[in-house]
């Protein structure tokens, strides 16, 4: 064995050589002149993806302000569609009405006046995340419950309209509440009332016992409850379409297997063509909306 004191001033013991030479002098700095080794692949990889997460992020930052524009045209378009399925003969004679003995034509105001209302939950659901939304905070908060406000105001009257339609003496007596429908409707409409209530309660009324913490608090889940609020909505207003869409009759005669249905679309009677539209736009409004409202913002944070 080499001592210590045999070796030449600068020589490298031979056992300290032979180490080196089995793992790489590129690992062992203190017996190589070689360069420090590069940073970690792991490492770079991170870095690499949080740039890439970023990046996406703001694409699609981007894409939600179209989605948001998309959103409107889409709610305008379901109250000019709206419009158009109720004006159909096989809707009650067509129109509305609010007379008594028109039971059929009094609930045509359902309809029109839930998706009205839906149209204005996307309006006041946007209100934050729109574009063109207005640059104080205070003036965007009365717009957004002014909105909702508007979109109660439709929802209790359409209610009054099944109520009425439904229980009018000349026309003759309808069961209530007997549809599926009914049931998600009423869970929907004591959800909405609990997020309207609370949403004027923490964020329009200055009250003295909700403190700031509360208030926080009442935010996260304001913004939770909302965008669950808006869907189950649309799902409620998909459920009511079929169910009037079994009144009606959508169904076309065959003699023999329906194999390729697509090539009858054209014999499904025109009222109900335009109720399958109406139910196809509420679906696009509910995704649009649902987009350009989620927070790809706090994604990318979690991830980083």
């Amino acid at each position: 064995c080499q001592t210590m004191a045999n070796l030449e001033e600068g020589e490298t013991p031979e056992w300290l050589r032979d180490a080196a030479e089995s793992r790489g002098t590129e690992s062992n700095p203190i017996i190589s002149n070689a360069e420090p080794p590069p940073l970690n692949s792991f490492a770079m990889d991170q870095a690499i993806d949080r740039s890439a997460t970023r990046a996406a992020g703001q694409a699609l930052g981007t894409s939600q302000v179209y989605a948001a524009f998309l959103s409107h045209a889409l709610a305008l378009a379901c109250m000019i569609t709206v419009g158009i399925w109720v004006s159909q003969d096989a809707m009650g004679g067509g129109g509305v009405s609010w007379k008594a003995g028109d039971a059929k034509r009094v609930f045509n105001w359902h309809p029109v006046l839930m998706i009205t209302a839906f149209s204005f939950m996307t309006i006041a659901s946007l209100a934050f995340r729109s574009p063109y939304r207005c640059t104080s905070r205070r003036s965007t908060k009365i717009m957004h419950g002014t909105q909702w406000l508007v979109a109660t105001v439709c929802a209790i009257v359409a209610l009054i309209a099944v109520a009425k339609s439904h229980n009018d003496p000349l026309s003759g007596y309808i069961a209530n509440l007997y549809s599926l429908h009914s049931w998600i409707g009423i869970a929907v409409i004591i959800l909405y009332s609990c997020q309207f209530i609370a949403g004027v309660m923490a964020f329009a009324l200055d009250l003295k016992f909700i403190t700031p913490s509360m208030r926080a608090n009442l935010l996260l889940l304001h913004k939770y409850v909302g965008p669950f609020v808006y869907n189950a909505t649309a799902f409620t207003i998909l459920l009511g379409i079929q169910e009037k869409e079994g009144f009606i009759g959508c169904g076309y005669h065959v003699e023999e297997a329906d194999t390729v249905p697509f090539v009858h679309v054209l014999d499904i009677p025109g009222v109900c063509r335009i109720s399958h539209t109406l139910g196809l736009l509420i679906l696009l409004l509910a995704i649009s909306t649902s987009y350009a409202l989620h927070d790809f913002e706090k994604d990318n944070m979690r991830r980083d």
